[in-house]
């Protein structure tokens, strides 16, 4: 989520930290920076989660929306340029689409 100003940074972390948590160990990260995923990649490992595997159907899925120097994996990297559509776009196909192990 972008913010503008750093106060509301910390407004934005206060209203994150009040959601539900996510149900189950594995988790999709989408990110437009390599960086930011890697750490993110941590943090979850580090708390004992996991990513999640993308499937077949996914994969086919992102390939056709996102440039070819996408990640090609999980975290997805949509890029630096991405627009908000992009995002919403691959946030659609990872919520719909489960890996065949998505279940351990």
């Amino acid at each position: 989520m972008r913010v503008d100003k750093i106060s509301d940074l910390f407004a934005m972390a206060d209203t994150l930290s009040r959601q539900p948590l996510p149900k189950g160990p594995r988790l999709t990260i989408v990110t437009n920076a390599g960086g930011p995923g890697v750490l993110a990649t941590d943090t979850l490992v580090l708390g004992g989660g996991k990513l999640t595997d993308l499937s077949p159907e996914a994969f086919k899925a992102l390939n056709e929306i996102l440039p070819p120097q996408w990640s090609r994996n999980n975290p997805i990297d949509v890029l630096g340029d991405a627009a908000p559509e992009k995002y919403a776009q691959t946030l659609e196909i990872a919520a719909r689409t489960r890996s065949p192990t998505a279940s351990s």
